[in-house]
């Protein structure tokens, strides 16, 4: 027997229209990005690395062994921004940055000084805060309620100290205090813990990890990027300086690990990677007069390890001077434009130096080259 044919619904659907349900919730905007612009850096990095400096509107990171440059990239990274008009924000958790190097490299500040002639302060289009200065900030900030108390809780500043004061500076900049791009640079993660492990007593790098990527999940996937869009009035970067170590795969062979956790692997768009995989791979070279030494520049390998910008990714060359980064074979001619600055580093005048190079574990290999 024919099965009959099933009775037809009574109801009756709409036309489903796309247009319309995307103005009713406030959707139907097309999203539009800027053209990509750049934090510029010195002719060598682009020789190097074929980029001009570092993109605007994302998340860039310098990682590495001790000794192969990623300093320099900070101090690159704010002269670029104050080129540009951008507002530089250094957060020095790692106490590493240098006011007179900065100023070598080109950075543009003022020295404030007192009646005895002391330098107390330093003024300019950025700001700098470190260590010290979070704790001071967020000393009673408790981040277990996400509220603030009457009463200081800890003796260090922690990993949340660092997502809470970019997200101030963020408000600010929303607030019309801030009418600038801003530049966010973090020396360096892995330098100071999380709230859980500090407010514990102990050190806890799986806290670490977490709090790294809890904390700066929406920094880096709305915050940023969204001030790329046309319609933001400004283009805001965050550069991260990552100490990386090693640690044996499932085959025993080492891996590059960095420290804090992974998060910023992922959260970055751009990973420059100075030096060697296993070891820092740089080269001194080192001025001597009468038996005084001055390093005056170190030469390491650098990689467009990631590049989810423009796609390119180049290896190459690179030397860290107290002036900023150089094309290592032009160390020469650095040699001669700064003759009178390394005199002053080996105590000699306007003398003659010789130079020789050096590799990380001190061994020679060039010598003799006069000054």
């Amino acid at each position: 027997m024919a099965k009959k044919a099933p009775k037809k619904s009574g109801i009756t659907k709409k036309k489903f229209d796309i247009k319309s349900l995307k103005e009713k919730l406030g959707a139907n905007k097309p999203i539009k990005n800027k053209d990509i612009e750049w934090i510029p850096f010195s002719d060598s990095w682009f020789e190097a690395t074929g980029l001009p400096g570092i993109p605007k509107g994302e998340c860039s990171l310098f990682r590495g062994f001790s000794d192969t440059g990623k300093s320099t990239a900070i101090y690159e990274s704010v002269v670029g921004a104050q080129k540009i008009g951008a507002f530089p924000v250094i957060i020095d958790t790692e106490s590493s940055f240098k006011f007179d190097r900065a100023k070598d490299v080109g950075m543009e500040f003022t020295e404030i000084k007192d009646d005895d002639g002391n330098i107390i302060d330093y003024e300019g289009n950025f700001m700098y805060v470190n260590g010290s200065d979070l704790l001071r900030m967020y000393i009673k900030f408790d981040y277990r309620s996400g509220k603030s108390g009457t009463k200081d809780l800890r003796i260090n500043p922690v990993i949340e100290d660092v997502a809470k004061f970019t997200k101030d500076i963020l408000k600010e900049q929303m607030d019309g205090g801030i009418e600038q791009d801003i530049l966010f640079l973090w020396d360096s993660i892995g330098s100071i813990g999380c709230f859980k492990a500090e407010m514990s007593g102990s050190s806890n790098n799986m806290w670490d990890a977490g709090a790294l990527k809890q904390q700066f999940t929406s920094i880096m996937h709305s915050a940023i990027p969204d001030s790329k869009r046309e319609a933001s009035p400004y283009t805001n970067t965050f550069a991260v300086v990552n100490k990386i170590w090693l640690q044996a795969n499932a085959i025993g062979q080492p891996s590059v690990k960095h420290s804090g956790g992974e998060g910023f692997l992922y959260f970055a768009r751009m990973i420059f990677h100075l030096g060697g995989k296993i070891m820092s791979g740089s080269n001194k070279k080192k001025a001597t007069h009468k038996g005084n030494e001055y390093t005056f520049a170190s030469i390491s390998k650098i990689e467009v390890f990631k590049n989810h910008v423009t796609n390119l990714t180049l290896k190459g060359k690179i030397a860290s001077t107290a002036h900023g980064f150089y094309n290592p074979e032009k160390l020469d001619q650095y040699k001669k434009d700064n003759k009178e600055f390394i005199s002053k580093k080996l105590g000699s005048g306007t003398e003659d130096f010789n130079v020789v190079y050096e590799n990380n574990e001190g061994e020679v290999i060039k010598g003799g080259e006069d000054g």
